[in-house]
């Protein structure tokens, strides 16, 4: 009698393991592709930084402050060359560049996540002395 009553318990426990298995390795894949576009925006977005951090002017007046507009101009032509765009905070020692990109899921849309939004920002400040 106990055998009539446990029939197809094995099916039940097998669709329990596949679904976990799947839900693991979507995570592991799409996670995966949004923490690689994080880190390249990080580098981009450094690299951007450091570029508009360069454009300095009044070196030798003694105060040495950022060109806001060339470093606009610089930065801007700088991401053109990867097709990305950025939002900028210029101030006269400081500026901070923001990139955003949207990561589509290949996996997780399964289940209803069908992008990540990734941010990355980076701050350049001047020194003085």
């Amino acid at each position: 009698m106990n055998e009539v009553r446990e029939k197809g318990s094995i099916s039940g426990l097998f669709v329990c393991l596949v679904v976990g298995l799947i839900s693991i390795t979507a995570l592991v894949f799409d996670g995966g592709k949004v923490v690689q576009t994080y880190d390249e925006l990080s580098t981009l977005a450094a690299d951007t930084a450091r570029i508009g951090g360069q454009q300095i002017v009044g070196i030798r007046s003694g105060d040495a402050q950022i060109d806001e507009q060339r470093a606009v101009n610089v930065m801007t032509r700088f991401l053109a060359q990867y097709g990305e765009r950025a939002t900028y905070q210029l101030s006269k020692y400081r500026l901070k560049v923001t990139l955003v990109r949207q990561v589509r899921t290949n996996m997780l849309s399964l289940v209803g996540v069908g992008s990540r939004t990734v941010v990355a920002s980076r701050t350049v400040e001047l020194v003085q002395g």
